[in-house]
């Protein structure tokens, strides 16, 4: 069995394309990945002055439910937009005239 964390790290890193499928480490770990990691990354800057004060704060969070929500929207979408303009070349197609023989 594969670690769910180290192959939800992977998947993060990844989880930005949408045109690659992800890889099966089995469908339980996937299912758990998907429907529950999220991941915060916080940074503190110093102050070069003061050393002892922090003047900025870097926070990252990495939520794979809601990016494969937006994967899956993207994924859609781009259907849409490419069934969309089959249907307007069919459209053209029929307005052309036909060629005389």
């Amino acid at each position: 069995m594969v670690d769910p964390i180290s192959s939800c790290l992977r998947r993060a890193a990844a989880a930005h394309i949408v045109d690659t499928p992800l890889p099966n480490y089995g469908k339980k770990d996937l299912e758990w990945c998907l429907s529950s990691y999220i991941a915060v990354n916080v940074e503190f800057q110093q102050s070069p002055a003061v050393p002892e004060l922090y003047t900025q704060r870097y926070v990252m969070v990495d939520s794979l439910p809601m990016e494969a929500c937006a994967g899956e929207a993207t994924k859609k979408w781009k259907e849409d937009v490419a069934e969309g303009q089959h249907r307007q070349d069919i459209e053209k197609a029929k307005q052309q005239e036909k060629p005389m023989l």
